[in-house]
């Protein structure tokens, strides 16, 4: 996450209690339940190709690793029951 991306989300979080969305259906006002379709959405509008949601995971993971976070914190925040599969994104 950029300087500029992290100062909107904490724009649109400052106002928020801790049981309110952050993204919600601009319909509706309820909470996102299928973020595909807006993910595929975005990417569109963006004109960015070829890039798939577990994209976003693995640049999560990758990260993390190397900013020095642990395998066992990594397999914790990506939702991994077996540290095997966070060692993929842990760089020596």
């Amino acid at each position: 996450m950029n300087p500029e991306v992290r100062e909107i989300m904490l724009r649109r979080c400052r106002s928020k209690s801790d049981e309110d969305n952050v993204f919600t259906n601009p319909k509706t006002g309820k909470r996102l339940t299928d973020m595909k379709r807006a993910f595929h959405a975005a990417c569109a509008a963006a004109k960015i190709q070829a890039l798939v949601w577990h994209d976003l995971r693995a640049t999560f993971g990758t990260r993390l690793g190397e900013a020095g976070v642990g395998a066992f914190t990594i397999a914790a925040l990506m939702g991994h029951s077996k540290v095997r599969t966070t060692q993929r994104y842990v760089r020596a």
